[in-house]
């Protein structure tokens, strides 16, 4: 064989060229590539953080808006909690033997010390049943049931003459009248169906009237019906509560004193008057008293349903004397001046219900000076409406 020389040919020569052509693309691929993927970074670094700046600020734009919403809302929240107490009421109740005559009557509206009151409050359904003016209701027969004799219209007429408003209490079911001229009026014992006295007949025993009695419902609602169309501005309920029973006595009358839904005919009760009395163009104002409520004997006042949203706090300050406990706290009265009690009172029953009211001060045992300082410690600490009794 002859040895051929390593030579190259035309396809050879093709081939390297192809080579060469194929490895200068590879390289300019390649820095096409790397200059892209700088350019790719320095453009999309900038448009990823603006497009995170505008995502914040969205948000944050987002948040304050709703942050104005909710003030906004928050504040038209509280515009509309707007307190029901009538403004600026001064009022001052006289008493019962203020109506014994149209000259006691008269006498007291022109007492100086009534001067500073815008309001003068006659008490008109007294404590045990009787009736402090001259009504028009059959029970009128029975001569025992009147205290005084003067006509609804002539009060009315004597306080507006004086430059007051005219307002009217009522002592609601501590009635021992009533129930004895009409027997159904008030409890009974569940064996025998005679009448309930709240005592033995030697102890001179009386008795009430019940909230579950028919005759006894349309009794309070005439009743009210009749002081309201008379032109009284106000009529403060008070007295709608049970007599103290004993376990006996509870046994005798039956379950529906024992049970713990028998506040629900006391609130009937109240409900049934504050429709007769807002029918006749006038406002009831629920009175209950500050030591039933803090010791849990204020069966009434159950506020959520209840009609009349205006309750009448009575304050008697000589039942808040020492160490005295209530449901969420203690304090202690000893040698607290009175209008510093009456202020304590005011405040921890304020925070317990939540709502406002109106103060009621029994000004039995107060001196005039200390009744002074009560009065304008309550203004001073927002009690712009308030009564004395």
């Amino acid at each position: 064989m002859k040895n051929q020389k390593n030579v190259y040919t035309p396809k050879n020569r093709k081939s390297a060229a192809e080579f060469f052509k194929t490895l200068i693309s590879i390289l300019l691929i390649c820095l096409l590539g790397a200059g892209f993927g700088v350019f790719s970074y320095s453009v999309a670094k900038p448009v990823s953080d603006f497009l995170k700046e505008d995502r914040h600020t969205i948000i944050a734009e987002s948040s304050a808006v709703e942050s104005s919403d909710a003030e906004k809302t928050t504040e038209t929240q509280e515009e509309v909690v707007v307190s029901n107490i009538p403004k600026s009421v001064h009022a001052y109740t006289l008493s019962d033997n203020d109506l014994k005559s149209t000259k006691s009557l008269e006498a007291a509206l022109s007492a100086e010390k009534l001067k500073m009151y815008n309001t003068v409050a006659v008490p008109l359904k007294l404590k045990g049943g009787k009736l402090n003016y001259s009504t028009k209701n059959s029970v009128i027969w029975y001569k025992e049931i009147l205290n005084a004799g003067m006509t609804l219209d002539y009060i009315v007429s004597a306080i507006e003459k004086a430059g007051k408003k005219p307002a009217a209490c009522m002592d609601v079911l501590n009635d021992n009248i009533y129930p004895k001229v009409y027997n159904e009026a008030g409890y009974t014992n569940e064996v025998d169906g005679s009448m309930w006295l709240d005592d033995t007949e030697e102890n001179n025993g009386k008795p009430w009237l019940s909230p579950y009695s028919d005759t006894a419902k349309t009794y309070i609602q005439e009743l009210s019906e009749e002081i309201a169309s008379a032109g009284f501005e106000y009529i403060i309920a008070g007295g709608i509560n049970y007599p103290d029973f004993t376990e006996d006595d509870e046994r005798a009358i039956g379950s529906e004193v024992s049970s713990n839904d028998r506040r629900l005919e006391l609130v009937a009760i109240a409900n049934l008057m504050n429709t007769a009395i807002s029918e006749n163009e006038s406002t009831m104002l629920l009175e209950i008293s500050a030591y039933d409520y803090f010791t849990e004997k204020s069966e009434v006042y159950q506020p959520i349903i209840l009609d009349s949203k205006l309750t009448v706090l009575d304050i008697d300050a000589s039942k808040f004397y020492s160490v005295f406990s209530y449901v969420g706290g203690q304090v202690d009265f000893t040698g607290m001046p009175i209008s510093d009690k009456i202020l304590k009172i005011c405040d921890i029953f304020k925070t317990s219900i939540g709502q406002d009211f109106i103060p009621c001060v029994i000004k039995e045992g107060m001196t005039d000076k200390q009744l002074q300082e009560t009065i304008t410690a309550l203004m001073g600490a927002g009690y712009q409406t308030y009564m004395i009794k």
